[in-house]
């Protein structure tokens, strides 16, 4: 498990190829697209959207959602790395890096966690872990195939920025969770991270190393997909949070042995004699 420090540095796209290793994620600026129907069905959603009270996953436990990736900021349309001369290529990367095309011939990894195209065939689905907390925090866990084609490092990431009620980007702290590494099948990792509210909107930054540049996009969920389990079969966050109980039996206990040992102390002290009472 390794958590992804703040980093320090900004980085934009290079517009040359480059082969210093700078630091990320890069900043906030995002870039209007210059072709914007390269790429179709794309979500839109207003910010407050994002905001609306939790319905499937009040109550504390595991529940699986329905996840999709957007080369475009759901909200402005707009790309978040600079890329802006074909934006369909852009979308077919950041959708086959989260829900991969996934089919009974290949690996168990991809079938078990895309689910089916949409009626019309425009959009593929994954499959990701929400979790509430004992104490109210609801945390996500996404599964990110071609890790072995992406730097995982504190420098380049991966990177999750997740979207807030003004509208800007926060970095999250990130977990990773599970790695599977295979030289001729799917190769993935699965990243978790706090999110404000089951309808999250997060911002991913990784860097690819085939095109010596971070990449970003976006992934967001179908609410109404929400259903109770594990479906995914993601790592569990542990969580004490909800132990109170088991605190306060502790507690008490401790406070028992400790007065009983002070209570026979006491009482050895008393039956000693004083010796000038010893005739």
């Amino acid at each position: 498990m390794t958590t992804v420090p703040e980093p320090s540095v900004t980085e934009t796209e290079p517009t040359t190829p480059v082969t210093a290793v700078t630091t990320a994620p890069q900043t906030d600026t995002q870039n209007p697209t210059d072709n914007p129907g390269d790429a179709v069905d794309h979500i839109k959603k207003p910010l407050d959207d994002f905001f609306r009270d939790d319905v499937k996953t009040k109550e504390k436990g595991l529940y699986t959602m329905n996840i999709t990736a957007e080369y475009l900021n759901p909200i402005t349309g707009m790309t978040a790395d600079g890329g802006t001369q074909n934006v369909g290529l852009g979308q077919g990367m950041c959708m086959g890096v989260i829900a991969p095309v996934g089919t009974a011939n290949e690996t168990e990894e991809i079938s078990g966690t895309v689910s089916d195209l949409l009626s019309d065939g425009s959009r593929r689905w994954a499959k990701a872990m929400l979790q509430r907390m004992g104490d109210g925090r609801l945390f996500v866990t996404i599964r990110v195939h071609m890790i072995n084609w992406m730097e995982r490092s504190d420098k380049q990431g991966p990177f999750v920025k997740v979207l807030q009620k003004d509208g800007s980007f926060k970095l999250a702290e990130l977990e990773e969770t599970k790695v599977h590494i295979e030289k001729y099948k799917d190769s993935y990792a699965d990243y978790r991270f706090e999110v404000p509210h089951e309808d999250f909107l997060a911002m991913v930054q990784m860097y690819v190393i085939p095109m010596n540049r971070p990449v970003r996009y976006f992934v967001l969920g179908d609410t109404a997909s929400i259903v109770a389990g594990n479906a995914a079969d993601m790592n569990v966050k542990e969580d004490l949070s909800g132990n109170t109980n088991t605190y306060v039996y502790i507690s008490i206990g401790v406070a028992i042995v400790v007065l009983a040992a002070y209570f026979v102390i006491s009482r050895k002290k008393s039956k000693k004699r004083n010796p000038e009472d010893i005739k």
